[in-house]
């Protein structure tokens, strides 16, 4: 069991660092994803990618007015690393206390290596004259000894119960990656299904587009022709008229032969039925009452949930001679 501390300190620091800066959290904030990062790390990411994205699940974030600093606080987070560091700083304290010698709390000078079996406490000689005079005692090894049995199965339980936490930490951490692989999968599914519809629109568009262009052709077609047909006769009694009064102007026996040809061409258009108005259909969209179209449903699918920690019997309360296994530091006066 000597790497599980070691393990168990690695995977807590795992958990309580930023995914940019691999670092623990410095001032943690969280993002509407709900993943954290520190703000600074968030700050230097928010002046390249732009818009912001989470580096973890690329959905976009929208910044408050402030900025990343506007963000909310991960303040659970904020208090764990806190209480790590102080958890750690205790243990280098410890550490240190042991490598200087077992020294007693109250008399810094005295070394304990006796133990009081009335207040269940390491002691030092001093500390038997002032405060444990007449209380039986006995040495400190030897006490640690007889208890040191209850107190490695009160560790290694304590290490199961750790074990299966961390499992489950581990389970949370692929249920993560399972979920941010399937959104992004009906992401694609969405945008798929939209780029398609867009397709059938598009053709939709240009095939009424052409039927429009078409029909406008035709109409077009109609008045060129009627245009065509109005001027060649316009043309024609209009030259007759054009010649009949120039012969008038220069003599009576040419006026005479074009007199005629005049009547001729007169009479044809007195009896012809005066130009109609085109009647022309011109193409008038009218739109669908139809619906916009309905992509698909998104449907909530169930995923296997991360198994919870195996159920183990709670730890005893630890009795007090557990001091002893802990370097039998920190005793009371009785």
């Amino acid at each position: 069991m000597g790497s599980a501390p070691s393990s168990l300190k690695r995977e807590v620091h795992e958990e309580l660092s930023c995914s940019i800066c691999l670092e623990l959290f410095t001032r943690p904030k969280v993002l509407p994803c709900q993943h954290t990062f520190c703000q600074d790390c968030l700050r230097d990411h928010a002046e390249v990618k732009i818009p912001l994205q989470c580096p973890n699940c690329r959905q976009q974030v929208r910044l408050p007015p402030q900025g990343v600093a506007g963000l909310p606080d991960n303040h659970i987070v904020a208090n764990m690393i806190e209480k790590l560091q102080k958890q750690e700083k205790h243990l280098e304290e410890i550490s240190k206390q042991a490598q200087s010698g077992n020294r007693c709390s109250f008399h810094p000078s005295e070394e304990v290596k006796l133990y009081c079996k009335q207040c269940n406490v390491p002691v030092c000689t001093e500390c038997c004259e002032e405060g444990h005079d007449g209380h039986p005692t006995t040495g400190l090894k030897k006490a640690a000894q007889e208890r040191s049995s209850t107190v490695q199965a009160l560790i290694n339980e304590g290490r199961n119960i750790v074990e299966n936490y961390l499992s489950f930490l581990r389970s949370l951490r692929e249920e993560e990656k399972t979920l941010n692989e399937k959104k992004q999968q009906t992401d694609n599914s969405i945008i798929q299904a939209y780029n398609q519809m867009v397709l059938k629109l598009r053709k939709r568009k240009d095939h009424l587009l052409s039927k429009s262009g078409e029909n406008h052709t035709k109409n077009l077609h109609r008045i060129q022709t009627d245009r065509d047909r109005v001027l060649e006769d316009l043309n024609e009694l209009s030259a007759a008229c054009d010649r009949a009064e120039q012969e008038l102007q220069q003599g009576w026996g040419e006026f005479l032969s074009q007199q005629t040809a005049l009547i001729e061409v007169a009479g044809k258009y007195r009896e012809k039925a005066a130009p109609t108005p085109v009647q022309t259909q011109p193409a008038v969209f009218e739109p669908t009452d139809t619906p916009v179209p309905v992509l698909g449903h998104v449907r909530v699918q169930s995923l296997p949930s991360a198994p919870s920690p195996a159920a183990t019997a709670p730890i005893p309360a630890k009795p007090a001679s557990s001091n002893v296994a802990a370097g039998g530091r920190g005793h009371q006066h009785g």
